[in-house]
């Protein structure tokens, strides 16, 4: 349980996360303003590249439950 109150935490997500970037293969919640809140480091990014991953393998390795 996070230690943030509820209708904090609810305020902060209306505020802060107005839309979702669209371009790319990673995605991050911006603000208003455009402004991501997080980064991902450009080491990590190189490291994600060296190591062969795609989109589609991480797309191909969901397995969703069968609904009866």
């Amino acid at each position: 349980m996070s230690p943030i109150p509820t209708f904090y935490a609810l305020y902060r997500s209306f505020t802060q996360c107005q839309f979702i970037e669209e371009e790319g293969d990673i995605i991050f919640y911006k603000n208003k303003h455009g402004v991501a809140a997080r980064d991902v480091k450009e080491c990590a990014i190189g490291d994600i590249k060296e190591s062969g991953w795609t989109p589609a393998m991480q797309d191909q390795s969901v397995e969703f439950p069968k609904l009866d």
